[in-house]
């Protein structure tokens, strides 16, 4: 549908969703607009969880890294994942 995302990424709790997407090299300029429209649109898909994006790709790469845990790990706690999240999340934010 996105043909400037090239990759996405998210994790998610009954609460909280952090998605980090890559762009193409020359959509970068376009970079806010593209944030708020994919923003919107995963609200209006996921309204009952908060959700945080990022186009950061050190997010990326530490959202795969728990993807890999998680599945890797069949009995990852709730509350681990939990506490993974916020800290990725706020890392997200002190980098914006």
């Amino acid at each position: 549908k996105y043909a400037e995302v090239t990759a996405a990424k998210a994790v998610n709790t009954d609460k909280k969703m952090l998605m980090a997407v890559e762009v193409k090299h020359n959509e970068r300029f376009n970079l806010t607009s593209i944030q708020k429209q994919l923003q919107k649109e995963i609200e209006e898909q996921f309204p009952h969880i908060k959700v945080e994006l990022s186009t950061d790709k050190k997010i990326i790469l530490e959202l795969d890294k728990l993807e890999k845990k998680i599945q890797k790990d069949n009995t990852y706690s709730p509350k681990k994942l939990e506490k993974e999240l916020d800290k990725l999340i706020s890392l997200s934010k002190e980098q914006t």
